[in-house]
């Protein structure tokens, strides 16, 4: 049940105004409870001068798992010209916000401990590999949590994860190679088929495997504070390049910081990614990192799920509230769904999970390398700059007069 309600004399008690609703709806006027409603649970949405209120019959906080929204959205899932699916949850009045992120080349995810934030993202990367073969996108991980990481379980279950690094000198030495040898190896093969970009490579010449590399940096704050002066300028040079250079080659990548702020990911960078979400955060805290002002969101995000969400995907770009769905009601269902997708894909694709138990074993190395530094950060970007240069109007053979105007 939703029940509208002016905000003109009730501002800051909307969640204790909804608790009594739920106390009428539960108990007659001498107090005794009716039967049949001992279970009913109230949220709360603001949004400008009106809050809105969600009476759910049950004892819990509501929780919309991907399951209950493949059943409302089968036609969108089933639509083959959608060619990766999203679900990205439900707004105020009940409706699924989805979209294609097939052109989405870069995502900020940031909340607070307990907002479900690693949920949301584990729901993000699940969906891309339900919907896509390991052979179309491999994943790479780099979280300082080692062990305990929210997708370490994921990475030994799924073959799209190519590699987990959670040390510094591991995720520099990951990183580097990512930006070097393989950047150098798809621009050759872009060259090679007269391309300027993977999309139009996957288009022109399907038989060409070139997956896209989603690059996902978990636990930033931690990462970021480990560095040197002269590491931490580096980092964010290529941070930069990724989401500027990189995309054209498939590369993505995935930020997940707590706060969107300067020392962690700077305003450059930010600026330049095209999905943007902030869980469960005060509008203060998330008005510059979004562009929006309260007449663009007029939303508070009051329950943990509740995402401030700015994708160029969806709803022309502009702030749009959504509640989170969740892959399961447990993380023992979430890894029996893991290990599922992981089977069907590896009886798909034979052999797609053989490299994934070598970067697990290149990571158990890596933890006692302690030579990687700077040295191999100003070489990875001297190839960077070098990359650039050798990039030519010859080289891909485009008459194109946008892709023209891309390379500038």
């Amino acid at each position: 049940t939703q029940i509208r309600v002016e905000r003109r004399n009730c501002k800051g008690k909307e969640q204790k105004i909804a608790d009594e609703l739920v106390n009428m709806y539960k108990y007659d006027e001498m107090g005794r409870e009716i039967e049949g409603r001992k279970t009913v649970y109230a949220t709360v949405v603001t949004r400008g001068t009106m809050f809105i209120i969600n009476l759910f019959t049950s004892s819990n906080p509501p929780l919309i798992t991907l399951a209950d929204i493949y059943k409302k959205e089968s036609q969108f899932i089933y639509d083959s010209n959608i060619v990766m699916p999203m679900i990205w949850g439900i707004n105020e009045f009940g409706e699924v916000l989805k979209s294609d992120i097939i052109d989405t080349h870069s995502f900020i995810i940031s909340g607070e401990p307990r907002s479900g934030k690693s949920w949301k993202v584990q729901s993000l990367l699940l969906q891309m590999c339900m919907f896509s073969s390991p052979k179309d996108i491999n994943i790479y991980i780099y979280d300082m949590k080692d062990t305990t990481s929210d997708y370490r379980k994921m990475g030994t279950l799924i073959p799209h994860f190519k590699d987990i690094q959670s040390t510094k000198q591991g995720i520099l030495k990951s990183l580097t190679r990512l930006t070097t040898t393989e950047a150098v190896r798809r621009k050759n093969i872009l060259k090679e088929n007269s391309v300027i970009n993977i999309k139009d490579l996957k288009s022109k010449n399907p038989n060409v495997e070139l997956p896209y590399l989603y690059i996902v940096f978990d636990e930033m704050m931690a990462l970021a504070s480990s560095f040197t002066k002269e590491e931490k300028k580096m980092y964010d040079d290529l941070l930069k390049q990724l989401v500027s250079i990189y995309p054209n080659l498939g590369f993505r990548v995935i930020f997940i910081p707590h706060r969107i702020k300067d020392e962690v990911i700077s305003k450059m960078v930010y600026q330049l990614v095209g999905c943007r979400m902030c869980l469960k955060q005060q509008f203060e805290d998330m008005k510059e990192a979004l562009s929006i002002t309260r007449k663009d969101f007029p939303y508070s995000l009051c329950n943990k799920g509740d995402i401030a969400l700015k994708s160029s995907s969806l709803n022309g770009g502009k702030a749009t509230y959504c509640h989170a769905e969740a892959v399961s009601p447990s993380q023992d269902i979430n890894e029996k769904i893991y290990k599922y997708v992981g089977e069907v894909w590896k009886k798909l694709v034979p052999g797609c999970d053989s490299d994934m138990v070598g970067s697990m074993e290149q990571e158990r190395r890596s933890k006692v390398d302690r030579s990687f530094g700077v040295r191999d950060l100003k070489e990875s970007l001297e190839s960077v700059k070098d990359m650039e240069n050798s990039i030519s109007v010859d080289d891909i053979l485009s008459d194109s007069e946008e892709d023209l105007n891309f390379w500038g």
